[in-house]
């Protein structure tokens, strides 16, 4: 009928391709995703133990790779990263000014590592010394028999100047097994020195004396060369490692095994301190 409502009421939008429903349809001034755009994952790739691994590898191989570099006319070998920071020296001493900079703050951080390391290795030895003082003077109060500590704070010298700290002794049990083993060797050798000294002396010589007195000292210089006995290696101002590498009686056996490693007789990866090498 003219003139009615529902003559008046506007059609129905068309849905279709493009033309969702009215009620489906995006509102004015409101998002269609409220929640946001979601995040992608960023989370790191898991550590890949193997391919870490190569390329630390390869990093260190090229870095201690052995290369050849001319210096006053002669040609020398280096480890490659010596090379470059002898190379980076060069440059620098010439005035490159990148390269002062660059070896300048290489060496202040080397240093400053090294300060660090040692300040810390300082302190740890100077408490673990100051704990067995009182170890042991709590344990002379009442009469008792002073534990074992291993490493002995005895055989810990601190330079109190430079911090510098030294363990001229074992530091675990296993090494205090090792040292008193060689430790018993060298007192056995000792006394195999003055039975056929005085053997010698009243029969004369003889191949098979001599032989002996050579074994004998042998195993001496080693026990003493690698395992220093508690009055040398407590002394002031002793250092182990120092000790070890000018040792005469050490490093002639060493020369003497390097020798017949040269003839092919023996490999001196067969030497262990204590063991009869023969000594021609």
């Amino acid at each position: 009928m003219s003139g009615s409502k529902d003559d008046d009421a506007p059609e129905p939008a068309k849905a279709g391709y493009g033309q969702p429903p009215r009620e489906h349809q995006f509102q004015k001034g409101k998002s269609g995703n409220p929640r946001g755009r979601p995040r992608k994952n960023r989370s790191p790739e898991p550590f890949d133990p193997i391919i870490d691994a190569s390329m630390e590898s390869y990093v260190l191989s090229e870095a201690l790779r052995s290369v050849q570099i001319k210096e006053n006319g002669k040609i020398i070998q280096l480890p490659a990263i010596q090379a470059v920071l002898r190379s980076m020296t060069v440059s620098a001493l010439k005035g490159d000014h990148k390269a002062q900079m660059a070896i300048t703050t290489l060496v202040k951080t080397t240093y400053d590592d090294l300060f660090e390391a040692r300040a810390d290795t300082y302190e740890k030895a100077t408490k673990y010394k100051a704990e067995c003082k009182e170890i042991f003077e709590e344990h002379d109060r009442a009469g008792k028999t002073r534990p074992v500590m291993i490493p002995d704070p005895a055989d810990i010298a601190i330079n109190e100047n430079t911090l510098k700290v030294l363990y001229n002794g074992p530091g675990s049990e296993d090494e205090a097994a090792l040292w008193a083993t060689q430790r018993a060797i060298a007192v056995e050798a000792e006394q195999d020195l003055a039975f056929y000294k005085d053997l010698k002396d009243r029969k004369g010589t003889d191949s098979g004396i001599e032989s002996e007195l050579k074994h004998a000292q042998m195993r001496l210089d080693a026990a003493n060369g690698l395992f220093p006995d508690e009055a040398t290696r407590r002394k002031p101002g002793f250092d182990l490692q120092k000790w070890r590498s000018t040792h005469p009686g050490l490093q002639a056996i060493l020369a003497r095994a390097l020798e017949r490693e040269r003839r092919g007789e023996v490999g001196l990866a067969k030497f262990k301190p204590g063991v009869q090498i023969d000594p021609k």
